[in-house]
């Protein structure tokens, strides 16, 4: 969004910025498993957070599959 008020601030819109972070979010998990391989979900540690506006999870621990690392720094 471009204010025509004078100032030379640019603004995106909301749902830009949440689309760009959704992006970020899953190139850096990507990264991520490309670099530790296979892993496990530990569902009992798995946290959701009780805030109606944050839908995802708060901690969510993530454990690699013994055997199975690449050995990638």
């Amino acid at each position: 969004m471009i204010d025509f008020s004078g100032r030379r601030e640019v603004t995106a819109p909301a749902d830009a910025v949440t689309a760009l972070a959704r992006l970020e979010a899953t190139v850096a998990l990507q990264e991520f498993a490309a670099r530790v391989g296979p892993c496990e979900i530990d569902e009992s540690a798995a946290r959701r957070t009780r805030s109606p506006l944050f839908r995802n999870f708060t901690r969510l621990p993530v454990v690699p599959i013994p055997g199975s690392a690449q050995g990638r720094p």
